[in-house]
């Protein structure tokens, strides 16, 4: 049984680890190609099955490591965005005296209407304001 070639896949699967695109189908691929060699006798069973482990359980924590870094990007893009509504309101005028529709579209990203009576503004950055309209007569 050859040892070093177990090991050397375990090191060719590894460094495809290190790169964040490694998906399942290379590591079914990796198990196929283990186990072939497995059953050629030309790979130690237990040594590659602890070696897959260990591949395993660093793939699981780099897709964790991934997910954290991703949502810490989410949080500084919102961040920026907030930053730039804040900008945006205190460069504006302090009062309107009428309706800036240019200004308007540059807050606003979305209306929602919840009822009759009740809107919700949700402003860029994810900033919600809740509006109460009065109820008009039919």
């Amino acid at each position: 049984m050859i040892d070093d070639s177990c090991v050397q896949f375990g090191l060719d699967i590894s460094a495809a680890v290190g790169d964040t695109g490694v998906s399942g189908i290379q590591l079914f691929v990796g198990h196929a190609v283990g186990d072939t060699a497995q059953s050629k006798g030309l790979l130690d069973g237990a040594v590659c099955s602890a070696k897959l482990l260990d591949i395993e359980s660093r793939l699981a924590e780099l897709r964790r490591e991934r997910r954290r870094l991703l949502k810490n990007e989410d949080i500084e893009s919102v961040m920026d965005t907030l930053r730039q509504t804040a900008d945006l309101i205190h460069s504006g005028p302090e009062r309107l005296e009428r309706f800036d529709e240019t200004l308007f579209a540059d807050l606003v990203e979305k209306i929602i209407v919840e009822s009759v009576t009740r809107i919700r503004f949700r402003l860029y950055g994810g900033i919600e304001l809740t509006e109460q309209l009065r109820e008009v007569g039919r």
